[in-house]
C-alpha cells in the first residue's frame, strides 16, 4: 500500500467570518436590488449571513450593494474579498483586501487574508510581508504565525518556520496542528528526537490525529525504528 505524507497545510486558512454583528437587526435574505429602506449595516449583516451559508455569489451581490451606498466601506471590501476568494477569483480578492487596507490600515484580518491569498498563488515573499504587518498589529494572532510558518517552509526557511510554530504553541499550547507542523520542520532538519516529541504532543492533544501518526511513522523510519513506524502507519490506517 502506498502511503502519502500529509504535511504542513492542515488547517491553514482564513478566519474570515469574524465581524461582530451582534447589534445588527436580523433582516430578510430576499433582496434583489438596493432598497432605500435598508442601511449599509443591513447589507453587511445580510452578506455575512450569505457567507456563513456559503452562498458566495449572493454575498458578492450583497456587498456590491453595500459599496454602492458606502464606496469606502472597509468591511464591505474585506468581506467581498472573502467571497471572491471562495469563488476562485484570487486576483479580485487581493484587490478588495487592498482597498480594505487603504480605507482602514488597522484591519488586521485583511493583511492575514491577503497574505494567505498570495500564498495560494505561491507568492510567498508577499505573503510573509502581509503576515509581518498583521503581527505588528496583533502580536498574538496565532493564525498569522501559523500561516507565516508555512510560507517560510515553502521558501526552505525551516528555522524561521520553527520559530513561527513555536510562537503559536507559546500562545496556544493546545494547538495540535502547530505541534504537527513544527514536528515536520524538525524532521526536515533531521532533528528526529525533537520531531518525535512534537508528534507525541500532537497525538496527546488529539489521539485521532491521523496525519501526526503518519508523520511520526516516517520519522521513526528515518531513525531505523521500523516496528514503531509500522505501528504508527497501522494506527493511521485505522483512523
Amino acid at each position: 500500500m502506498k502511503r502519502t505524507l500529509k504535511i504542513l497545510i492542515l488547517s491553514v486558512g482564513m478566519v474570515g467570518l469574524t465581524i461582530s454583528t451582534s447589534q445588527r437587526p436580523a433582516i430578510s435574505a430576499e433582496i434583489l436590488s438596493v432598497d432605500a429602506n435598508l442601511t449599509v449595516d443591513d447589507y453587511l449583516k445580510l452578506g455575512l449571513e450569505h457567507l456563513h451559508k456559503r452562498e458566495f455569489k449572493q454575498a458578492l451581490e450583497t456587498y456590491n450593494k453595500a459599496l454602492e451606498l458606502s464606496p469606502e466601506n472597509a468591511e464591505a471590501f474585506y468581506n467581498r474579498g472573502l467571497a471572491y476568494f471562495e469563488l476562485g477569483q484570487p486576483a479580485k480578492a487581493i484587490e478588495d483586501y487592498t482597498f480594505c487596507i487603504a480605507f482602514n490600515p488597522q484591519y488586521v484580518w485583511a493583511y492575514n487574508n491577503r497574505g494567505y491569498t498570495y500564498h495560494t498563488l505561491k507568492q510567498y515573499e508577499k505573503a510573509i510581508k502581509d503576515y509581518d504587518t498583521a503581527l505588528k498589529l496583533d502580536p498574538k494572532m496565532t493564525l498569522a504565525y501559523f500561516n507565516r510558518g508555512i510560507s517560510h517552509y515553502e521558501l526552505g526557511e525551516l528555522l524561521l518556520s520553527l520559530e513561527d510554530y513555536s510562537e503559536v504553541i507559546k500562545i496556544d499550547p493546545k494547538s495540535e496542528t502547530a505541534y504537527n507542523n513544527r514536528g515536520w520542520s524538525h524532521y526536515k532538519l533531521k532533528l528526529y528526537v525533537q520531531s518525535i516529541a512534537d508528534y507525541n504532543q500532537a497525538i496527546k492533544l488529539n489521539p485521532k490525529y491521523k496525519n501526526a501518526y503518519l508523520n511520526r511513522g516516517h520519522c521513526y523510519l528515518a531513525m531505523g525504528e521500523t516496528a514503531k513506524a509500522n505501528a504508527d502507519f497501522k494506527k493511521a490506517e485505522s483512523l
